[in-house]
């Protein structure tokens, strides 16, 4: 069974990204706001919150990843951008089925405001449910 899409649930989604500024859309407003017990408080069926696509990580991102991931990286001048981002995913959720490394990539891309799964829900799921809005990264 799905996950519901009620506002329970929704600020149990909203609190992974406590303590970080991030956009906060509503009917009445959008604001750049801290993520915080005052924001949880707030939280309505209009309310969603922006967040970047994973499909669009920034460069920077995606060689910290790979340095997580024990990449070797170093011959990065040779990879144009697209490979060295597919490379280093590729690799991240090669090593994600046999260690802990998936949780630190999984908190490091939710830091940085990247939109992510959420219990069984995909990030579909979620702009579907109405619960964010995916911003373009660049």
């Amino acid at each position: 069974m799905k996950t519901e899409n009620n506002i329970k649930n929704k600020i149990k989604f909203f609190a992974q990204y406590y303590g970080q500024n991030i956009f906060k859309v509503s009917k009445k407003a959008t604001v750049f706001q801290l993520v915080d017990a005052y924001f949880l408080n707030r939280i309505d069926s209009d309310s969603l919150i922006e967040l970047k696509s994973v499909r669009g990580i920034l460069d920077d991102d995606a060689v910290q990843i790979a340095m997580m991931l024990n990449c070797h990286v170093q011959k990065m001048s040779s990879y144009n951008e697209v490979q060295l981002k597919a490379y280093c995913i590729g690799r991240g959720l090669d090593f994600a089925n046999r260690s802990d490394s998936f949780v630190n990539v999984y908190q490091f891309l939710q830091s940085k405001g990247y939109a992510l799964p959420y219990m069984d829900l995909s990030v579909q799921d979620l702009v579907d449910y109405g619960w964010i809005h995916l911003k373009d990264n660049n």
